[in-house]
Formats: C-alpha cells, sequence, structure tokens
C-alpha cells in the first residue's frame, strides 16, 4: 500500500511534463552505523494555471524505516494556490495525506487567505479525519506591522486540537514574534513544548549572520545553528523575508521541514558555522570555515567534538556542495562525513533536481 502515493503522483508528473511545467526532487541520504540508505525522497510537481483556475500542486513524501527507532509516516498533498487572487486577497486549499495508507492514516484539509497591501493579514481554518475523534485546527498572522519608525512586526498564532476545537482535549500553541528592519532581525517562537529564538544581521554586502537556537523543556534536546560570513554574504539567506520564512517553516506544524542547505554556501568567500546538538546525554558541537570557488564547488570543514557527563571525543567534519544546470535541469549535491574515534565514519548527503524548461 505504500506505493500508492508514488503511483499516484508519477500519474500526475507524467501528465505534468506533457504541458511542460515544473517538477521539483529531494533526496536525504544517510550513511550511519544504524542507518544507511535513502531515509526521504520528495516529489513535487506544478501545473501553474490548471483549467484556468489556479496553480495545481502535488508533493509527496515517501520515507524508509533505517532503523527500529524511526517513525515513518508518508505524506501525500494535492493544493490548489491562487483560487480567488486579485489585488485584494489571495486564497489557497490544500489537502494532506499523514500514514501509511493502512487505516491509521489521518486526512487534514485546510483553507488559507492572505490579503495584500502595506500590512498583511492572513487566516487559516483546517481539519483532520481519521481514527478517533477529527482534529481541528486555526491559524492568524498579521506581518510588515509598523511597530515604532523603521522597525516592523510579524505575528503568528496557530493553534492545534487533538479534537474538534471547542471540545476539551490536548491543544499544541504554535507562536511567532518577529521584529526587523533592512538590517536586522529578532524572532521569538513558541512551538507545542519547545521554545526558539533567532536573529539575523542583514543587508550588508560584505557580513550576514544569523543564528537559531531552539530547546524543548520535556525532552531536554536542544539544537544551535549560527552563521557568519565575510565577503559577498549571501543576500537571500541574511534577509528578514527569509528569516521569517525560516522560522514559519520550523515552529508551524509542518508536513515538510525544510532542508536549509550547508553552511558552506551562505558567502562567496569565507563562512563560519558553529552548531550544537545535545540532549540528556550529551552534546555535538562543530566549529567549521567554508569557502566557495567559481569552478569545483563549495567547501568545509573543521572540527566536531562529542561530550557527555564522563567523556568527549573530538574529529572531524567534512563538507561539500555543488549545483550545475543540465538543459532544463538544476541539480545540486550535498555530502558531509563526519570522523570520530567513537563511531564508525558517518556520512549524509541531500541531492536535489529542478525541472522547470525556459
Amino acid at each position: 500500500m505504500k506505493i500508492l502515493p508514488t503511483i499516484a503522483l508519477g500519474a500526475y508528473m507524467l501528465f505534468n511534463s506533457a504541458f511542460a511545467q515544473t517538477v521539483k526532487t529531494e533526496t536525504d541520504i544517510q550513511g550511519t552505523e544504524s542507518r544507511k540508505g535513502i531515509a526521504s525522497q520528495r516529489i513535487e510537481a506544478k501545473i501553474p494555471n490548471f483549467l484556468q483556475i489556479g496553480e495545481l500542486y502535488a508533493k509527496t513524501d515517501i520515507k524508509k524505516k533505517l532503523a527500529q527507532t524511526d517513525t515513518v509516516d508518508n505524506v501525500l498533498t494535492i493544493g490548489l494556490n491562487n483560487i480567488i487572487s486579485n489585488d485584494d486577497i489571495v486564497v489557497n486549499t490544500q489537502v494532506n495525506n499523514w500514514g501509511n495508507l493502512n487505516g491509521k492514516d489521518f486526512t487534514y484539509a485546510n483553507i488559507f487567505a492572505k490579503t495584500k497591501g502595506e500590512t498583511k493579514f492572513a487566516g487559516m481554518i483546517g481539519r483532520g479525519i481519521g481514527p478517533g475523534l477529527p482534529r481541528d485546527f486555526i491559524y492568524g498572522s498579521v506581518e510588515d506591522l509598523a511597530i515604532v519608525e523603521g522597525v516592523k512586526g510579524m505575528f503568528d498564532m496557530q493553534v492545534f486540537s487533538y479534537a474538534p476545537l471547542f471540545e476539551k482535549s490536548r491543544k499544541d500553541l504554535h507562536a511567532i514574534a518577529a521584529f526587523y528592519n533592512d538590517h536586522y532581525a529578532l524572532i521569538l517562537g513558541k512551538q507545542a513544548t519547545a521554545q526558539h529564538i533567532m536573529v539575523g544581521v542583514d543587508g550588508f554586502p560584505d557580513f550576514g549572520y544569523f543564528g537559531w537556537q531552539k530547546y524543548d523543556g520535556e525532552t531536554g534536546a536542544w539544537i544551535g545553528r549560527h552563521r557568519f560570513s565575510f565577503g559577498e554574504a549571501d543576500e537571500k539567506f541574511y534577509n528578514p523575508s527569509f528569516q521569517k520564512w525560516v522560522a514559519r517553516e520550523l515552529i508551524n506544524p509542518n508536513f515538510y521541514p525544510p532542508h536549509l542547505g550547508p553552511f558552506h554556501t551562505r558567502g562567496k568567500k569565507i563562512t563560519a558555522g558553529i552548531e550544537f546538538n545535545g540532549d540528556k546525554k550529551g552534546t555535538l558541537m562543530r566549529l567549521l570555515v567554508g569557502m566557495m570557488t567559481k569552478n569545483i564547488g563549495s567547501f568545509g570543514i573543521g572540527p566536531e567534538t562529542y561530550w557527555t557527563k564522563n567523556e568527549s571525543t573530538t574529529g572531524m567534519r567534512l563538507g561539500y556542495y555543488n549545483g550545475f544546470k543540465v538543459g532544463d535541469f538544476a541539480i545540486g549535491v550535498e555530502a558531509n562525513a563526519s570522523v570520530r574515534a567513537d563511531i564508525k565514519p558517518a556520512y549524509d548527503g541531500f541531492v536535489t533536481v529542478n525541472y522547470a524548461p525556459e
């Protein structure tokens, strides 16, 4: 039964290709001692003006259980954007199937609307149907709201209920407060039991910084990612609009968590990265430096250390990325390796293919 989402999307892609539209794939590859193989295969296809109604798209994420501890829930999405689109408002709708087509799936449907203008308001309402009670969710947002002169704000809130919205049940709150201008961004977020903080230094040609910290009070897990670019910083990455998008993708409920790409592609000269992954067992820290070349891609290298209460081990982290075009295909290849004395060499990779005929 797991193959059915693939068949459905494959048929859609054939239809899509016949009309020369866009197709995108993402492949997540793992190579640790306990997890080897393709962990996730995403495919997305779009028809921009389907039957003169709007942009029709289909997307799927097919996961493979590489270890006994993995939780595998495949996703299939069908959506229609711009079913209403004018100078004042845009309306989209979407249906997501979450599960393995084994009678335990949940199917979520929602409708989303957003106003246009200097200050933007958005709202969404949806319901999930599956075993047990229906699950409801509701979302509201205001963006580019003038706070003080030269500073704008964005405020998001979403409530996910494990039963109909107004019945007594567990409810997860997701909220974002962002303050930004052309050069700086501060973003605070709450994701169910986790807290987030993001800081950006943006819009400078020769320097950029973006940092993100997350702490989950329920599990004790925490994550840190910090990027510093010196010389020709990537203006798309060091940008409040992109950082607000990152916050929404990471904090709001998301069927397709984003892959943000390797740190060493964020500046055309020198980029430094500091990464933390921690839990109650121990903490992994990486100190990385990278650079881009004109013809053979970008490289990253640096020490990584894993420590617990009783011991620590230091090794090396290596990374490589290259993007290139073949006809109407844009291809990106990312490869990373970690070498430490306490583990066998570990590898991971990420491959993207975008088909967009000119």
